[in-house]
């Protein structure tokens, strides 16, 4: 992994960054995959889930690590598709809901938009707190991912309830109005779009308002919970970045860690 940003803790540190092996990105997919399983987004009788945009996506990850690096683990991930020249280029967002994109982004040239997707998070037991920073971590690392790779905007497919929660936090998500889901209901997503008690919505945001903006709210954050063990917060590496290559998002918990269910 290609650390971009890091939360330390007393007893453990939490890495965000770009997946740069076969394993680490093989390890997004499984986990992509049995966060959205236990969440009831496939429909019945779905084994994989792998579409045309994986192979060239950029795939983020966040690692905790505790004082025996024998025991780090993954606690959540997400995926990012830079945008095609080709004109007939659609991000998923556009295949799963009739919009129209806001002037500010169809204003961008098309290298120069981005979409951030299935970003899930699963938390060991007693880790509770961490599950908030954990989402944040990744969006600020994907931030600083936008701005180095020289992407301007963001669109994605984000659950409804985790748009409202963001956003109250002064996160510059803005809502795109929407004629409803048109992700075909045959397709392995169909309960995502179609069935799921928090309902998906397309949102869009400008790079140049999120980087401040989530520096802000992980500030805030360590602020407002005094009591917490939070200590550090920044960019560890300023190493290459990649340039190959939505917000739905998920939370659940391992059999093994297991406290409670949820999801974002």
């Amino acid at each position: 992994m290609e650390i971009l940003a890091t939360i330390a803790l007393r007893s453990y540190t939490i890495d965000f960054g770009v997946a740069t092996t076969v394993e680490e990105r093989e390890a997004v997919l499984v986990q992509r995959f049995r966060v959205y399983q236990r969440e009831g987004y496939y429909a019945d009788g779905v084994g994989e889930d792998r579409d045309e945009y994986d192979q060239e996506a950029v795939f983020f990850l966040s690692r905790l690590r505790r004082a025996d690096p024998t025991r780090s683990v993954m606690v959540g991930s997400a995926r990012l598709i830079r945008g095609g020249e080709d004109c007939g280029f659609e991000f998923p967002c556009q295949k799963g809901h009739r919009f129209t994109l806001p002037e500010v982004v169809r204003d961008t040239p098309p290298a120069q938009r981005a979409e951030v997707g299935r970003l899930v998070s699963e938390m060991p037991h007693g880790f509770g707190m961490v599950r908030l920073l954990t989402t944040l971590g990744l969006l600020q690392a994907m931030a600083w991912y936008h701005e180095k790779a020289g992407l301007i905007c963001g669109v994605a497919t984000i659950k409804r309830r985790l748009l409202r929660g963001l956003t109250s936090m002064g996160l510059p998500l803005h809502h795109i109005p929407s004629e409803g889901a048109i992700y075909p209901r045959d397709r392995p997503l169909a309960p995502y779009f179609h069935q799921h008690p928090d309902p998906v919505a397309p949102a869009y945001w400008l790079v140049a308002e999120m980087i401040p903006s989530v520096r802000r709210v992980i500030a805030r954050y360590r602020r407002g919970a005094a009591a917490s063990p939070v200590v550090k917060v920044g960019p560890t590496s300023r190493g290459s970045w990649r340039s190959s290559g939505g917000l739905g998002t998920g939370r659940s918990y391992p059999e093994r860690h297991r406290t409670r269910k949820g999801g974002h």
